[in-house]
């Protein structure tokens, strides 16, 4: 694990660290990327995921997490939002899910993630429960 990554290298560090892991648990090889300012960039394997890198804030806010209904219940999901979400943390980052599902949303807030915006917005945390068993 990487302890505070600091300096200018980190975005560039964190962007690949990402496309790595989302690789590995998807083996999707058509993930994009593109600058949306100066300190935002955004991730997409779509219809998979989103991921927005928020540097100046040091945040990773996952926008959209799909599943097929054919690979559900595989831990795909969880699989993903851990992995982001040790990525965050060694880089020093918070992660956030964001415009969820119903019942995605009611689920992570079951597991420990904390409310951010009710409804809308939570935070993955060392209390969140992201195994495969609950």
């Amino acid at each position: 694990m990487r302890s505070q990554q600091t300096g200018d290298n980190v975005p560039e560090l964190l962007k690949e660290s990402i496309i790595h892991h989302v690789n590995k648990v998807i083996s999707e090889k058509d993930i994009h990327s593109a600058p949306m300012s100066g300190t935002t960039m955004v991730l997409e394997a779509l219809p998979l995921i989103r991921v927005l890198m928020y540097h100046g804030e040091k945040t990773i806010k996952i926008s959209r997490i799909f599943v097929d209904k054919k690979d559900a219940h595989q831990n795909i999901g969880k699989s993903l939002i851990r992995s982001l979400y040790e990525i965050a943390k060694d880089f020093g980052y918070r992660l956030f899910l964001s415009s969820m599902l119903e019942d995605f949303y009611a689920q992570m807030v079951a597991r420990g993630a904390k409310v951010i915006e009710p409804f809308d917005t939570l935070e993955v945390t060392d209390e969140t429960d992201l195994s495969s068993h609950f």
